[in-house]
């Protein structure tokens, strides 16, 4: 009775340990098997949209040219928040090996290569938390085939929404500035970007691309390929209008390394650099390009104008 006793014993024994290793290994099969999403842009509000990330695996290395297929749900259950579902993302190869700025106008290179996924116009009629899931085909981690990420949707958001009018700012130009060195840190200086003030842009009724960025007191690694990629993209449309306007005050930043925000940052509310608007012939903001994007993605925006 006894040896009988200690047998079934042993035997749930092995049985619990069997188990309790099938499941360890289905959950880490599973964990190696999800991705997570990496946000590039701090603001999602009501309406239209740009929705940008990065893709990493469970170890921390970005998945490049996947092919994404990604759907959104409210977090709250509720029968009267339609799910988004089915959008495929664009893909752009980000190519930055450009110097950018610190505080003290030094410049630091930096080198990195990865690819940015892209879902633009998405539409958010509910404020709240949302996730974001994945559907991943990459011939690098094949195994990869999901993942997720969670976003926040406001209410509003600071910068002026797509399909606001924007505010009309009177930036400092080459006709009231005759030094340029002192309304820009672009390298080298590109004096179309400085012809028009946004108010008289916009009394032209053409299609107009802002950007607010620093290359020299940048405080990421995207201000300066960013501003360069309007600024090779504003020599090839004659018949739109281009204007870059620094965040900063430059006089300040530097005599005294501060960063304090200008008078036309402030009107625009710009929480962050780079940001680039694309308004249309009706005065309208059609597109809005926060931190990270492509030359292609840009050019890609300004063909809709």
């Amino acid at each position: 009775m006894i040896k009988h006793v200690i047998k079934i014993l042993i035997l749930i024994v092995l049985s619990s340990s069997f188990n309790f290793a099938c499941l360890k290994e289905a959950n880490e099969l599973s964990y190696n098997n999800f991705a997570s999403g990496i946000l590039t842009v701090s603001e999602i509000g009501l309406g239209p949209n740009r929705i940008a990330f990065k893709l990493l695996s469970h170890e921390g290395e970005l998945i490049n040219d996947a092919y994404i297929t990604v759907s959104f749900q409210h977090v709250e259950a509720d029968e009267n928040i339609e799910d988004l579902v089915q959008y495929k993302t664009a893909k752009y190869t980000i190519i930055s090996t450009d110097d950018h700025g610190h505080s003290n106008e030094s410049t630091h290179h930096h080198s990195e290569n990865f690819s940015l996924y892209v879902v633009n116009n998405i539409y958010f009629s509910k404020s709240g938390y949302w996730e974001v899931s994945f559907s991943i085909e990459s011939k690098e981690f094949p195994e990869i085939v999901n993942g997720n990420m969670f976003i926040e949707v406001k209410d509003s958001t600071a910068t002026p929404s797509i399909g606001s009018s924007p505010p009309f700012t009177n930036n400092p130009t080459i006709n009231t500035i005759k030094d340029l060195r002192k309304i820009s840190t672009l390298e080298p200086i590109n004096k179309n970007l400085y012809e028009f003030t946004v108010e008289k842009a916009l009394a032209m009724q053409k299609p107009i691309v802002i950007a607010f960025s620093s290359p020299g007191f940048c405080q990421s690694k995207a201000c300066v390929p960013m501003t360069q990629s309007v600024n090779q993209a504003s020599k090839l449309y004659d018949n739109i209008i281009f204007i870059h306007i620094e965040p900063w005050d430059l006089e300040i930043a530097r005599q005294n390394g501060k960063l304090e925000s200008t008078a036309q940052s402030l009107a625009w509310k710009i929480p962050s650099e780079p940001w680039v608007f694309l308004i249309d012939v009706n005065g309208n903001i059609v597109h809005k390009l926060e931190g990270v994007f492509s030359v292609e993605e840009l050019i890609l925006a300004i063909r809709s104008l």
